[in-house]
């Protein structure tokens, strides 16, 4: 059971990392585009401004947060690891998931009620071109939710994440 709950939120996580890898793709080459014609013809990409801002930024961000822990790809201060290596039935790194879930579940929560709001009032943004700002306010309560499976889950059988490549100062 165990392993099927790892490999379903493995594919979300993975999922949600293909869709704002996908963002990046589009973000910069609608940037591309927008300098392009803003330097070469003098007219601007219309609506870039609006579409970076509120779709592919916030999509890259939120919905690779899940995977990037899973991952280890944040940034980790390691001060006290050792140390904390020595407690017992690795009570810290339980502690600190049940901790993030509390918090994350949270704010799930009430970003969840607010896609909700945003969804019903069917907004938009102000400008040439109307963009649906609710479609982007899906991706923060959506990047959230997984992450507080994966929080959640790690309270029982926590794990060692992979590590990214350490960088020394």
């Amino acid at each position: 059971m165990l392993a099927l709950i790892h490999r379903v939120l493995d594919l979300l996580e993975r999922a949600l990392m293909t869709v704002a890898g996908c963002m990046l793709v589009v973000m910069l080459c609608s940037l591309t585009i927008d300098a392009a014609g803003r330097y070469l013809f003098h007219h601007p990409l219309p609506g870039n401004f609006e579409f970076t801002g509120y779709f592919s930024m916030v999509m890259l961000a939120f919905l690779a947060l899940p995977r990037n822990y899973t991952t280890g790809g944040h940034i980790q201060l390691d001060v006290l690891k050792p140390w904390l290596r020595r407690v017992p039935l690795r009570l810290s790194e339980r502690l600190n998931a049940l901790l993030a879930a509390a918090a994350f579940g949270i704010v799930t929560w009430y970003a969840g009620i607010e896609a909700l709001h945003k969804i019903e009032m069917r907004e938009t943004t102000i400008g040439i071109v109307q963009m649906p700002v609710y479609i982007s306010f899906i991706c923060f309560p959506l990047g959230c939710l997984v992450l507080t499976l994966r929080l959640a889950v790690e309270i029982f059988f926590p794990e060692e994440h992979r590590q990214v490549e350490d960088i020394e100062l």
